[in-house]
């Protein structure tokens, strides 16, 4: 339930990697062919069209492409940020709690046989 946040997240920081880099170099282009090479490099078995057609790194890409750009509001990716670590968290306690009862229960089991 919570890792569509994360995922939003991780893309949020992601832009705000890349429009962070563009500025830098002073060329939105070369940074999108890196973004597109360390993407396919990364791959054990590239799948070309598959990383050509969709998920996170082709929208970055064209937002970085694209002509209109408008930078990434601080807020938004700080927003996004938080939720995302309080998705992380939430899930992350509630694997927890799960474990704590599984194991709770194992222990109360193998009390009562012996």
């Amino acid at each position: 339930m919570l890792r569509p946040l994360c995922a939003t997240a991780r893309f949020a920081l992601e832009r705000w990697a890349d429009e962070a880099a563009a500025e830098q170099v002073g060329d939105r282009t070369v940074v999108a062919h890196a973004v597109a090479k360390a993407a396919l490099a990364g791959q054990s078995r590239p799948t070309f069209a598959l990383a050509a057609t969709g998920g996170p790194v082709p929208r970055r890409v064209k937002a970085l492409l694209t002509a209109q750009h408008r930078r990434l509001p601080a807020a938004l990716l700080a927003a996004t940020v938080v939720f995302g670590i309080t998705a992380w968290s939430a899930e992350t306690a509630l694997d927890s709690v799960t474990d704590l009862h599984s194991t709770i229960e194992s222990a109360q089991a193998g009390h009562g046989s012996g």
